[in-house]
């Protein structure tokens, strides 16, 4: 792990707080737009505000899946001797780290499935 960032609390809940800023993002825009009336067209085949949530939810799943790939890379780093303690540290952070990334990928997937299933601003969304 030499040269690199080591890992801290705030770089390991980083993937949840990116999926509790993306829930938050997904959900205001829902209201917002069936509050305000903005425009519901479609370009090609999906409505304007679904084209926004893909740009919302795609940087966000990025994200999370670069601390995942991160966290995996430096999971399986031996850096340093093996009984370091420091070490040990620094892998059992990136170990969490990772599965905290995993768990927010299925988060931010199942927060903008729901999203895309039905129409935004229908008396059966309301």
């Amino acid at each position: 792990m030499s040269g690199r960032r080591p890992w801290t609390l705030s770089l390991v809940a980083a993937p949840m707080v990116i999926w509790a800023l993306h829930l938050l993002v997904v959900y205001s825009l829902e209201g917002l737009a069936c509050a305000r009336g903005w425009p519901l067209g479609r370009f090609a085949g999906m409505s304007w505000f679904n084209w926004l949530l893909v740009g919302v939810t795609i940087p966000a799943l990025v994200a999370v899946a670069w601390m995942m790939w991160r966290g995996w890379r430096d999971a399986r780093d031996p850096a340093g001797p093996a009984g370091s303690s420091m070490a040990r540290r620094q892998r059992l952070l990136a170990w969490v780290a990772m599965a905290l990334a995993a768990v927010s990928v299925v988060a931010i997937v199942f927060a903008t499935v729901p999203v895309f299933m039905l129409p935004p601003c229908t008396p059966e969304a309301l």
